[in-house]
């Protein structure tokens, strides 16, 4: 991992848009939901890559959030094909972020599917999870971060 992350919280932020993108900047239209969370710094002991302990923090927040809440919070519908950005919060005061990783997600029926591009590694592909129609956008990206992890041990 490039430098060290400092402090003993890592806060993480993940914005979800409508359609495939490819680069997070400042003329995208408003996303369709943000989420924020933190996390130890020791996460980054088991994975040393930026994107990768950035997305099993989220795992982890976003895990505990679906025992309290479904859909998950914030509530946004889901889309039929969307755009995850996640970013490590550099300096919350001032909104700094760093980029993490990118997740095209397309959801058909019952499934999703994904491709994550994560910071310091390769591509990661999800073939398909079971969806409830339910679901909303926080709740189809924890299950995808649910198979990305239980796939990768």
């Amino acid at each position: 991992m490039e430098g060290d992350f400092g402090g003993l919280h890592i806060a993480w932020e993940a914005q979800a848009h409508s359609g495939k993108r490819w680069n997070f900047d400042d003329d995208l239209a408003e996303p369709l939901t943000t989420s924020r969370g933190m996390f130890s710094a020791d996460m980054q002991r088991i994975y040393p890559s930026l994107g990768r302990c950035l997305l099993a923090g989220m795992l982890a927040n976003l895990s505990a959030l679906a025992r309290a809440y479904y859909p998950a919070e914030p509530r946004a519908s889901a889309e039929s094909i969307m755009t995850v950005f996640v970013y490590r919060l550099t300096h919350p005061e001032r909104e700094d972020k760093e980029f993490a990783a990118r997740a095209h997600i397309e959801c058909r029926g019952s499934r999703a599917s994904a491709s994550i591009f994560m910071a310091e590694e390769k591509f990661a592909f999800i073939d398909s999870v079971h969806c409830e129609i339910s679901d909303g956008v926080w709740d189809i990206v924890l299950r995808i971060l649910r198979e990305l992890f239980s796939s990768s041990r």
